[in-house]
């Protein structure tokens, strides 16, 4: 995220889950379920263990080559409108790139 220096987070995504680390300090960020619709380019995550189990973070996404662009709403009601980093609106954006 923005301010975060590179590798803070690891996110790894499966066709059905994610889930998420520090890779720092080994310590579990989550795990969650997701929905994506390809067409109007948003994904919605549902988390299912940790503090905040059933929370719905509603979201946007861009997918170039290797790099994924996310911005969620952390409060779960209001779909953000761009893919901007605007945490006084709860709107947080991450640009993660595929590892191999």
């Amino acid at each position: 995220m923005p301010g975060d220096p590179p590798g803070s987070m690891e996110l790894t995504i499966t066709p059905t889950k994610i889930t998420g680390r520090n890779p720092r300090t080994g310590e579990s960020l989550g795990e969650g379920t997701y929905q994506l619709d390809p067409v109007r380019k948003t994904i919605d995550p549902h988390r299912i263990d940790k503090g905040g189990r059933g929370q719905m973070y509603v979201g946007l996404y861009s997918l170039e080559g290797n790099t994924l662009k996310w911005v969620s709403n952390s409060r779960g009601k209001k779909r953000p409108v761009d893919l901007v980093h605007r945490p006084e609106r709860d709107q947080f954006l991450m640009i993660l790139e595929r590892q191999r």
